[in-house]
């Protein structure tokens, strides 16, 4: 695309081009696009269309996570989500940027990082740390993108992918961005969208990531371990 939001859409959320998803927005079911890969111009083109609904996956390496809280969870409130936040501030990250999802009134909560790190380790440090918090990682609840999703059995030519979200801010689709201090809605451009992920990434102590995904690696193994002697 020539467009630069539609550049910088691209760079952030197109690390993964295969097994995309889409839908109409009054349909109920994401269909996953398996034919062929995601492409710039073909991403900005449905995300400008309101009549498609765009979501992309993970790949082996990812720059943010997202946490989704879908309308009817027992966190969609601002007092939980600002116990999410705490959580959050544990492993670094401490300026998140919340979006209404679309019109049914979820939220999305995104973090960008200053520089990728391995997909599936971000995955186990996000879910660990929000269930230390007394958090319940499950669907309709709070879910984490990426997930950690079980591996295939690659002797099979057996594939798992990483849960797709819906692209942020699509015309039409209801979504906007929302004050962290009260949830409020404060606009609906990708302009001010980057400005808030570039204020974010800048602020995450990487240091502090690194250490909770070092520690969520350890904790993984020894349960590993456990389970196979159990079994």
């Amino acid at each position: 695309p020539q467009d630069s939001n539609g550049i910088r859409l691209w760079e952030t959320f197109g690390n993964y081009a295969w097994a995309w998803i889409h839908k109409h927005p009054d349909g109920d079911a994401w269909t996953t696009e398996k034919r062929y890969p995601l492409r710039p111009r073909v991403m900005w083109k449905h995300w400008r269309d309101a009549e498609t609904l765009i979501g992309v996956r993970f790949g082996k390496q990812t720059a943010y996570a997202m946490l989704d809280i879908d309308k009817g969870s027992d966190y969609l409130n601002e007092t939980s989500v600002r116990d999410i936040f705490g959580a959050l501030e544990t492993i670094g990250i401490t300026r998140p940027v919340v979006l209404r999802s679309s019109w049914s009134g979820g939220l999305h909560i995104y973090c960008p990082l200053p520089e990728p790190v391995g997909t599936f380790d971000l995955a186990v440090a996000l879910k660990g740390t929000l269930e230390a918090q007394g958090f319940k990682v499950a669907e309709g609840q709070l879910e984490c993108f990426p997930n950690t999703k079980t591996f295939g059995k690659h002797w099979l030519k057996q594939f798992v992918e990483y849960q797709g979200h819906r692209l942020p801010l699509q015309p039409g689709s209801g979504s906007t961005l929302l004050a962290s201090y009260n949830l409020q809605p404060i606009g609906g451009d990708l302009e001010r969208f980057w400005s808030h992920w570039d204020f974010a990434a800048q602020a995450v102590d990487m240091e502090m990531l690194r250490c909770a995904i070092a520690a969520g690696k350890a904790n993984r193994r020894k349960h590993k371990r456990v389970w196979s002697k159990l079994h």
